[in-house]
């Protein structure tokens, strides 16, 4: 697996953000991993908050929403986002698909709809992106423990492939920054949840009490993904920590709920 193989962080009028290298490269997808920089939301949401659900006021975000698709030469009104509750729903965006996707909740998208921007916000849980070269198509998935435990990444590959006949093994494959090992520490709930996958948990999780861990849950989804029958040299991990990084990354788990998120999209190119 190519680790960190991802281009630097980069900077495009005022927004930083990250890029997959293998994702760059294509010249089918647009996407990008975006930071907390660049943006007008005041504190403590400062300053590219792009959720409407935190408590910062929608001009704000819609405001920065117009700054960050524009960066990519696109209208606002291609990013679509959904109301993420933790689950494994998978929503296939297709023509008939509404405008707006803000009260469908899932943590999935699917589609192979070209000039459809589908994104995922997160401030600690794990961002992935998937692109089909083959049939053209994308994914965003948004990764709790939640959806770790119930395979989620693995559920949509299999998703792609009943709807556009996706090869496992053909996709790319990209896992944004989340929090880290380092700081996300969970107890024995989490860890029942995870009882069925026992002989995996002593790889994803350090014991650090007799019930408590630090979960590593962007190494468990790199897993997951191979499990599901991608390659390991498709997958970039974009291996920084939400937490750590407070000045690039809003994190849950350290701000509490007066916190914004960052946006991870992807697009097929018309």
């Amino acid at each position: 697996m190519q680790k960190d193989r991802v281009s630097s962080l980069q900077t495009r009028n005022g927004l930083r953000f990250y890029q997959a290298a293998h994702l760059e490269a294509t010249e089918h997808v647009i996407h990008t991993f975006s930071t907390r920089q660049g943006g007008v939301s005041p504190p403590p949401y400062h300053s590219l908050n792009l959720s409407l659900n935190t408590g910062d006021e929608r001009v704000h975000v819609t405001r920065n929403r117009e700054i960050l698709t524009r960066a990519f030469g696109l209208l606002p009104s291609v990013l679509l986002t959904v109301n993420q509750n933790h689950g494994d729903d998978i929503l296939i965006v297709g023509s008939s698909s509404p405008e707006d996707l803000s009260e469908t909740s899932c943590d999935a998208m699917i589609t192979d709809r070209p000039g459809i921007a589908i994104g995922v916000l997160t401030a600690d849980c794990v961002p992935i992106l998937l692109f089909d070269p083959d049939h053209q198509a994308v994914a965003a998935i948004h990764v709790g423990w939640k959806g770790t435990a119930s395979d989620l990444p693995g559920k949509t590959i299999t998703t792609m492939g009943e709807q556009f006949k996706t090869r496992p093994e053909s996709l790319l494959a990209a896992v944004g920054p989340a929090i880290g090992s380092c700081c996300y520490e969970v107890d024995g709930p989490v860890h029942s949840t995870f009882s069925h996958l026992h002989d995996r948990w002593p790889k994803w999780a350090r014991a650090v009490t007799p019930l408590h861990w630090m979960l590593n849950l962007s190494q468990a989804n790199v897993d997951l993904l191979v499990d599901a029958g991608v390659r390991q040299e498709n997958i970039v991990r974009i291996n920084i920590c939400t937490s750590c990084q407070e000045d690039l990354f809003y994190s849950h788990r350290r701000d509490g709920r007066n916190t914004g998120r960052q946006i991870s999209f992807i697009m097929l190119k018309r």
